[in-house]
């Protein structure tokens, strides 16, 4: 006697066949077949499966974002697009967003972040950036897309008053990633991110005052138009 499977059963027979084996995928494939490494994302360890995995000590483009829970998705796959969604497991308010690819792209979505960069931006007093709902897209090698805001934490400097916190909404600024970040007019700082891992950071302060001119000069600010700055440039 012989049976004839309908052509449904055999296709959702043969769907969670894979789906069964993919369950058991392990996550580090994932990210090697992603080439995340090539986007900035490097770690300690990776382990767990696709569904439920772990990024240990995690950095994405030299940034420091601790250990990560990290599963992927599957609705974008049918868009050529692999999302991986990460979120920090004791504090999702430290990390939670998603980093995705495609053949020509590579960026973040939806991300929310505290990021410690004292050590990335020094002598730049810059010790953190807030990241809110940020979404950045490079595309063969130029940011062409980007939205959400920024805010970042700045330390006191000796002989220097405390400086505002400034914010601002990112942007495409000539291939680059702009974090354009203002408290009022007196104090301002601008971030400009390559795809390569270039980056240069510029802090200006209006200085307040003749007198805070040799304590500024002493900090490697240096006088030009509309008050004092302070620069970085460097690679992740």
């Amino acid at each position: 006697m012989r049976f004839r499977l309908p052509l449904g059963r055999s296709l959702f027979f043969g769907c969670a066949t894979i789906a069964a084996l993919a369950a058991f995928l392990p996550l580090r494939i994932v990210v090697s077949w992603l080439d995340l490494d090539e986007q900035g994302l490097a770690a300690r360890e990776v382990e767990g499966s696709l569904w439920s995995g772990t990024i240990r000590e995690a950095q994405f483009t030299g940034l420091p974002l601790g250990d990560l829970d990290a599963r992927l998705q599957i609705l974008p796959l049918l868009t050529l697009r692999a999302r991986m969604d990460v979120e920090s497991p004791a504090n999702p308010e430290q990390v939670k967003g998603g980093i995705s690819v495609t053949r020509t792209s590579s960026g973040i979505d939806d991300m929310n972040a505290r990021i410690d960069t004292a050590a990335l931006f020094a002598p730049l007093p810059l010790m953190a950036l807030t990241l809110s709902d940020v979404s950045v897209r490079f595309t063969n090698g130029a940011c062409d897309k980007a939205g959400g805001r920024v805010s970042a934490t700045l330390a006191a400097m000796p002989g220097l008053p405390a400086l505002p916190s400034p914010s601002g909404d990112v942007r495409c600024d000539g291939g680059a990633l702009l974090l354009p970040l203002a408290a009022g007019s007196s104090e301002r700082v601008d971030i400009r991110l390559h795809a390569d891992g270039r980056y240069e950071a510029r802090l200006q302060t209006a200085g307040g005052g003749p007198e805070m001119a040799p304590v500024l000069t002493a900090a490697g600010f240096t006088a030009g138009a509309g008050g004092y700055v302070l620069e970085r440039r460097g690679k992740f």
